[in-house]
């Protein structure tokens, strides 16, 4: 690998790690929330994503059961 490859893959990870870092800070600063009602709400979205995820797999698999029924 030539070491010009080398130096603009390390510019490159740098400049990601400083992008999010200050994507995190801004984040924070015009949080509208404070820290721990954010971190309820987002608890509870991912408990209605699981919920969600779990219906519709639960449908997957008895539109597949009729399916694989009606082929036999």
């Amino acid at each position: 690998m030539s070491k010009g490859s080398m130096q603009g893959r390390n510019w490159l990870f740098w400049a990601a790690l400083a992008g999010g870092a200050l994507g995190g800070l801004m984040g924070v600063l015009t949080a509208p929330a404070s820290g721990e009602e954010t971190r309820n709400r987002i608890a509870r979205r991912i408990g209605e994503g699981a919920d969600s995820l779990l219906r519709r797999s639960q449908e997957a698999m008895e539109h597949a059961g009729s399916y694989a029924r009606r082929a036999s």
